[in-house]
């Protein structure tokens, strides 16, 4: 099973890949129901983005690296990073990851 993997030092910011996530789902520009949530940690300097994966696996993407958090691993962060637990699964678009061919640098790929 592929999933999806995240390259932070490629990562410009965007948020491209949580709209265009969100778009594949709805069909409109909403990211109440894209499987990537981007979030930007103001006190410590940072963006970065969370995939929820199948089997409820969170990707934690960082600058400063990528750690994946199993269901009832403590994933730490603030309370914003909650509402990644009510989204959808990440289903790589069956087989043509959106995210992937929207971002402008590559900084998300299949592995």
């Amino acid at each position: 099973m592929t999933q999806l993997k995240y390259i932070p030092e490629r990562c410009i910011g965007c948020a491209g890949c949580e709209l265009v996530c969100g778009l594949q789902r709805d069909e409109l520009l909403s990211t109440m129901s894209s499987s990537i949530m981007f979030h930007v940690e103001e006190e410590r300097g940072y963006y970065g983005i969370i995939v929820k994966r199948k089997g409820g696996e969170l990707l934690l993407g960082r600058p400063d690296g990528v750690e994946i958090k199993r269901p009832g691993e403590a994933a730490g962060g603030s309370a914003s990073a909650k509402p990644i637990k009510m989204r959808p699964e990440c289903d790589m678009c069956k087989g043509k990851p959106k995210c992937i061919l929207f971002c402008p640098t590559g900084a998300l790929e299949e592995e």
